[in-house]
C-alpha cells in the first residue's frame, strides 16, 4: 500500500470515529492508548469510550477533513495530521488533528489522538 492510500485509508478510520460509538472506539484504540482532548484532559482507552457512551451526542452531523499529511514514523507507525470541521446541530467545532497508528496483528490500531482546537 502506497502511502498516499494509507493516508486515505487512515483518514476513514478518523472519519469513522467521528460518527462512532464508544464501542467503535473500543476496536480501533490501542489498549494503552491516549486521547488528549480540549476541556477532558488525557483519556485511555475505556474513559474516550465511556464518555462517548454517556453522552447525548452520537457523532458529528457532518465533518470535513481538509490538508492532511502523512508522517511516517517506524515500521508499522505513522501518524496522520489534518484540520478537522464538524457540526452537531448549531454546533461548530474546528480544529487541527493528529492521530498516531500502530500496527498490531497485521491491523491498524490507533494509539495516540490529540486535538488543538481553532479560534472561530
Amino acid at each position: 500500500m502506497s502511502e498516499q492510500e494509507l493516508l486515505e485509508a487512515l483518514l476513514r478510520v478518523d472519519e469513522a470515529l467521528a460518527h462512532g460509538t464508544g464501542d467503535h472506539y473500543r476496536q480501533v484504540l490501542t489498549d494503552d492508548a491516549v486521547v488528549a482532548l480540549p476541556g477532558m484532559g488525557l483519556l485511555d482507552r475505556e474513559a474516550c469510550a465511556a464518555a462517548l457512551d454517556a453522552s447525548d451526542a452520537t457523532g458529528w452531523d457532518s465533518i470535513e477533513m481538509h490538508d492532511a499529511r502523512f508522517i511516517p514514523l517506524a515500521d508499522g507507525a505513522v501518524a496522520i495530521a489534518y484540520r478537522f470541521h464538524g457540526t452537531r446541530g448549531d454546533f461548530r467545532y474546528a480544529a487541527l488533528m493528529t492521530s498516531t497508528y500502530v500496527q498490531r496483528e497485521g491491523e491498524w490500531k490507533l494509539a495516540l489522538h490529540q486535538q488543538t482546537p481553532l479560534e472561530p
